[in-house]
């Protein structure tokens, strides 16, 4: 048996023991860390920031000079407007503050909206998981507790806390701006992003509309002392938040943004935006909408991204004999859904074929010295027209054999009704070799899809061309022509890709532009060498590719 004095002895050595005492300074060392950062984390909502958000990689995450001033302008002015560039944390520093003073008054009334009310039930979700998950959260707010009573079960849009007076107004209500809302008050009205693509490219209407939401109705339920904290990348010279920077003069307003006087890629957040990377954004990107989503310049017309100097036709100097050989040809067709066909009515079938030359072979100085970028692509021909099924697959085979074709591109709604034909079409003639593609569209809009190519139509100045188009097809006064197909069937056929691009969304058809886009947007995904512009970077770009989009 042990001894007390010997049980006494263990314990005196271990005090002195040197590793032991080491450990016990650690964990009192880390407690006082702690207790300091709770203590932050009470006073302002950058110090809650600092202690419960993280980035991407579970680190903690970066402050910088614009989030200090960010906490000082929420907190000293009853009124306040931030605009910055794209990724700089907006969202998750306006959470942070959301989540510090809800902890510092349970009785308010916040109404949080954003562009869609999908995109504010995600934000409520994070603030229910941080109220239901984070030991750290309440240990610096033990106050904050949920309201269990069942007639405020509504989780998805609202949140109740517990408060010192019954009120059957949630704590924080999220609503989508064009949201009808539930009335009530609000002592608090944040708009993160409440302006966006579909409030302004897609449906330009909708701008004075959003306008009038926001004057009319959610400041409307703004208490007497209320206040408003918005948060913003631009769109727009005449949308909402452009509004509210011009007439509410009495709001603070600060705008960060990147670049400098002579130089558009210098980084205010360099940890996250290295140079290199708003270099690589600007090159995939075009030079219009870097501007508006890293610079925050207001574009005029953003819809008009591409400019025309950017159709460049070639000659025989651009295209010569010797890359028409080597050349990789594509025929993308983007055909009708089926829906008109089904009622006898024909669509326009949009046809263009592309032609890749890959220049990786040649060595980089003989390259540079002659001119030439990594790859180039020449469009010969772009076109529409309006084709039964049958004559679709005809025809499909009929430019395969014409350009000897080793690729063609349809797109995936409109393969459905086409997919038999081409196989029986293929089953005729053993020398059809060409790979068929069905090309999903996936969830980007048309917007999204050709502002994906811009940075290949305009590249980065001082960079060689990579596109060029046949005169006939970016002519700027297209007239009707006729084909003939292998059946002897002739069929008129349009030359508007130039419009339809310049002009878009306001053109009654973009099925051209549409084959065009789908056959670049192949090229660059599956040939294209050194398409990713965040490849080597340590960013967000994933593999080869271009899945790192998000307009």
């Amino acid at each position: 048996m042990i001894s007390q004095q010997a049980a006494l002895n263990v314990g005196s050595n271990t005090e002195n023991d040197p590793k032991y005492k080491s450990e016990t300074d650690a964990r009192m060392a880390a407690a006082a860390d702690i207790a300091l950062r709770i203590h932050e984390a009470r006073r302002s909502p950058i110090g809650l920031y600092k202690l419960l958000f993280t980035d991407e990689e579970g680190q903690p995450i970066v402050i910088k000079w614009f989030h200090e001033e960010w906490n000082d302008m929420i907190l000293k002015n009853r009124c306040c407007l931030i605009e910055a560039s794209r990724e700089t944390t907006k969202t998750s520093f306006i959470l942070a503050a959301v989540l510090w003073i809800i902890g510092r008054n349970r009785n308010i009334r916040i109404k949080l909206l954003t562009e869609t009310e999908k995109n504010a039930k995600k934000r409520l979700a994070f603030l229910h998981e941080v109220i239901d998950k984070s030991v750290l959260y309440h240990m610096v707010f033990p106050q904050v507790r949920k309201d269990k009573n069942p007639k405020k079960s509504d989780t998805t849009t609202c949140l109740h806390l517990v408060r010192d007076v019954d009120s059957p107004e949630p704590t924080i209500e999220v609503c989508g701006v064009e949201s009808a809302g539930t009335g009530g008050r609000a002592d608090l009205i944040i708009m993160d992003d409440i302006v966006g693509e579909s409030n302004t490219i897609k449906n330009p209407a909708k701008k004075p509309k959003i306008i009038q939401k926001v004057l009319n109705d959610w400041l409307g339920t703004l208490v007497a002392k209320g206040r408003v904290w918005c948060i913003f990348s631009p769109w727009a010279k005449d949308d909402c938040n452009a509004y509210l920077k011009k007439n509410m003069t009495d709001w603070a307003y600060r705008k960060y943004a990147h670049g400098k006087p002579g130089n558009p890629y210098f980084s205010i957040f360099p940890e996250r935006w290295p140079e290199e990377v708003l270099k690589n954004r600007r090159r995939w990107f075009g030079a219009l909408v870097y501007a508006r989503m890293y610079l925050c310049e207001l574009v005029s017309d953003i819809i008009n991204t591409v400019k025309p100097e950017h159709l460049r036709s070639y000659s025989q100097q651009n295209l010569t004999r010797e890359k028409l050989i080597k050349a990789h040809a594509i025929v993308s067709f983007d055909p009708s859904s089926g829906r008109k066909l089904t009622t006898g009515k024909l669509d326009y079938l949009g046809v263009a074929v592309l032609l890749y030359i890959d220049h990786t072979h040649m060595e980089d100085a003989i390259r540079v010295q002659q001119g030439l970028p990594k790859f180039e692509i020449f469009i010969p021909e772009a076109f529409q027209v309006k084709l039964p099924t049958i004559q679709q697959a005809i025809f499909a085979w009929q430019l395969v054999r014409q350009w000897s074709a080793q690729t063609l591109l349809v797109e995936s709604q409109g393969m459905q009704s086409l997919s038999d034909w081409l196989d029986d079409q293929k089953s005729k003639d053993e020398t059809l070799n060409a790979e068929i593609y069905p090309v999903p569209v996936g969830s980007q809009s048309k917007g999204d899809r050709l502002l994906s190519i811009t940075p290949v139509l305009g590249p980065i100045e001082g960079d060689p061309p990579w596109v060029y188009f046949h005169p006939q097809v970016v002519t700027d006064s297209p007239a009707p022509k006729v084909i003939r197909l292998a059946d002897g069937s002739e069929h008129e056929i349009l030359h508007d890709l130039r419009e339809q691009i310049l002009a878009f969304p306001m053109p009654p058809h973009d099925d051209i532009m549409d084959a065009v886009v789908q056959g670049i947007k192949w090229i660059l995904f599956n040939l294209a060498p050194g398409a990713n512009p965040n490849e080597g970077t340590g960013s967000e770009g994933k593999g080869g590719g271009l899945s790192f989009i998000a307009i």
